[in-house]
């Protein structure tokens, strides 16, 4: 006869009573009675003697019941993810043919793509409006693809410099992983003679276009990126983008881990 101290624990095991036949591993396995690495019998799980571990057993036998099966280790819900920083726009990407593709925001016209951008208003003055910004590919031989952004500062009324509107603008998009940033300083091309069309030009390489920039672009089509003015992010796709895909699990004494490969 056991002691009874081994007899008080083998009660106070699931199975100790008889309490179930079928018992389930951490990792929602069935461990066989004929196991010699698992149970003996139904008196306890992951060790031979029934006297050795802990209540967790209990835990997961109750659950099975209770859920009419095991349910112990499926994955709980995802972690909110909220990127550490917020962009000053969101632009859908729109398209349009002139001749050839383009790309971007703005009042729809027969060169330029509707698309749309929230809020409209530049982040750097918030009474100057953004008008159009669009990229304009070309695969002809010596042609220059161009970026353009153009700016209504009628209700601000004064037209900015070069540079005293922003130092850089990025462009995100969080479903490729891939960001543009612009300079203003970078622009070649810079027209404020007009308060009511303040526009910035970059002007890509030639023969025939820009590949980083026309992949971009194109990837972009009906999607929502992110627009950023004067970034000092240092890692600017982990702080705009929410890429934790970590998971809660749920378990007995919250000790169940997610499955390998994720939830």
């Amino acid at each position: 006869m056991p002691g009874k101290g081994i007899r008080n624990a083998v009660y106070k095991r699931a199975g100790g009573k008889g309490q179930s036949s079928r018992f389930y591993n951490i990792y929602g396995k069935v461990v066989k009675p004929t196991d010699p690495t698992g149970f003996k019998g139904g008196q306890g799980w992951t060790a031979p003697k029934p006297q050795i571990g802990s209540m967790l057993s209990l835990g997961i036998m109750k659950q099975n019941r209770n859920a009419g099966g095991n349910n112990v280790c499926q994955p709980g819900p995802k972690n909110p993810c909220v990127p550490a920083l917020t962009a000053d726009n969101i632009m859908t990407v729109g398209t349009t043919t002139n001749g050839g593709p383009v790309f971007g925001y703005g009042a729809p016209t027969s060169t330029v793509p509707a698309g749309s951008l929230s809020p409209t208003s530049f982040a750097q003055d918030p009474l100057a409006t953004v008008v159009f910004i669009y990229w304009i590919p070309t695969s002809t031989p010596g042609s220059i693809s161009q970026l353009d952004i153009v700016v209504d500062y009628t209700a601000a009324g004064l037209a900015p410099t070069k540079s005293s509107a922003f130092q850089t603008i990025s462009f995100v998009n969080c479903d490729d992983q891939s960001v543009r940033t612009y300079s203003a300083e970078g622009a070649t091309g810079f027209n404020n003679t007009t308060i009511t069309a303040v526009q910035w030009t970059w002007n890509a390489a030639p023969n025939p276009f820009n590949p980083q920039e026309n992949a971009f672009w194109t990837n972009a089509v009906g999607k929502n990126i992110k627009v950023i003015f004067d970034s000092t992010s240092k890692n600017i796709i982990g702080d705009y983008c929410c890429n934790n895909n970590d998971c809660k699990c749920r378990g007995p004494l919250a000790q169940c881990p997610c499955r390998k490969g994720g939830c």
